[in-house]
């Protein structure tokens, strides 16, 4: 199981508790928690960095500006 099976699964699903991921993917729910817990944390450092760049673009043209 990949982050990209976690994904097509859940979009086809719409939501699925561990112990269905687990079953569905022939997997253990401690190892579904791990790659849940390794998803949440992708999309927390990729919403910072976008939020980042977005911070330095406002700073970038705000002293552009002066």
């Amino acid at each position: 199981m990949t982050l990209l099976e976690l994904r097509a699964y859940l979009s086809r699903c719409g939501r699925a508790s561990v112990a269905e991921i687990a079953t569905h993917f022939d997997s253990s729910p401690a190892v579904v928690l791990d790659l849940v817990g390794r998803w949440e944390t992708h999309h927390r450092a990729a919403a910072r960095e976008k939020w980042l760049q977005i911070m330095r673009k406002g700073l970038w043209l705000r002293q552009r500006a002066c």
